[in-house]
């Protein structure tokens, strides 16, 4: 007599289960990111639904656009209180340059407000 040789049993695992499970994961955390994913299913994209998953697409470019949109304005923004910020400055230099005008003495020196003379 032969000995049988015995093998332990695999655990049965439903892998449909587990793609579902991990699409359905992401689909949440593109909702959350603020993608639009309604009308979308895990089990239609795991199927190979090619509406679902053209939507999916769809979805992902016009979140991308609007990204885009919203650093492009922020960028703007940005600059234009740069240049504010600049004229401000600018405006500053000349009413400082103005008081060192105001500040000259008789030898057509002006005299900086730390006492420094300036030639003309």
């Amino acid at each position: 007599m032969k000995p049988v040789e015995l093998r332990k049993r695999e655990p049965e695992y439903n892998i449909n289960e587990f793609q579902v499970e991990n699409i359905n994961t992401s689909l949440t955390f593109l909702a959350a990111l603020g993608v639009s994913v309604d009308g979308v299913s895990a089990k239609d994209i795991k199927d190979g639904n090619l509406k679902s998953i053209l939507g999916l697409f769809f979805s992902l470019s016009r979140y991308k656009q609007q990204q885009k949109t919203l650093l492009q304005q922020q960028k703007q923004q940005q600059l234009k209180q740069q240049q504010q910020q600049q004229q401000q400055r600018g405006q500053s230099s000349t009413s400082s340059s103005s008081v060192v005008d105001n500040n000259s003495n008789s030898s057509g020196k002006a005299i900086a407000n730390g006492g420094e003379t300036i030639s003309r």
